[in-house]
């Protein structure tokens, strides 16, 4: 029975092992994940996410999970306020987008060579999910890693996660008559074997 026991949890080790091998990660020294706020109308400013991590598997099988408490306005006061009132982190720390890519579109590329696609997936955030479709283009870079980009910008309309009494109580706090509700976001991953 021992005997049994130790052969099939070798063989499990194995099969993950396998599996990993072809798997991707971020590699986040190199990637960025941005969105822009738009205030007074037309008054834009970029923002970003310090800590997200992605995986793909070797099946294509992606999730994005991106740590809210990390968001950067390049005013700390202001990144607070973001994560009391809009994101609401004590509740909702991260957000999440998952779906699947056909493998094979990057996995046959050669060094230089690109495709564009259409990703669809799930967003999860302040709790609520919505389905979203992200045109990107995937190259393969000289060094090995897969870059990913968006070629058009992720347009997010913030009434989709009830972010309004959140911006409302941004406006009151800052003075402003308007803060937008759609949120362009951007990213530029590259992943690694």
């Amino acid at each position: 029975m021992n005997k049994i026991f130790i052969s099939l949890t070798l063989f499990l080790t194995l099969l993950v092992s396998i599996s990993k091998v072809n798997a991707m990660s971020l590699n986040l020294n190199r990637s960025s994940l941005s969105f822009i706020s738009i205030k007074k109308g037309h008054i834009a400013e970029i923002n970003y996410f310090k800590k997200f991590a992605l995986q793909i598997s070797d099946q294509g099988l992606f999730q994005l999970s991106i740590d809210l408490s990390s968001v950067d306005t390049g005013i700390p006061l202001r990144d607070s306020r973001i994560r009391q009132h809009v994101f609401e982190t004590n509740r909702f720390s991260e957000a999440i987008f998952q779906g699947k890519v056909n493998s094979n579109l990057y996995r046959n590329l050669k060094p230089g060579q690109y495709v564009n696609t259409v990703i669809s997936g799930s967003l999860h955030l302040h709790g609520l999910t919505q389905k979203l479709q992200i045109a990107v283009n995937m190259t393969q870079l000289a060094d090995g890693q897969l870059h990913i980009m968006n070629t058009t910008p992720i347009l997010l309309d913030g009434n989709w996660f009830h972010f309004k009494k959140g911006i409302e109580k941004l406006k009151s706090i800052a003075h402003l008559k308007e803060i937008n509700m759609t949120i362009p976001i951007s990213f530029d991953i590259y992943l690694r074997n």
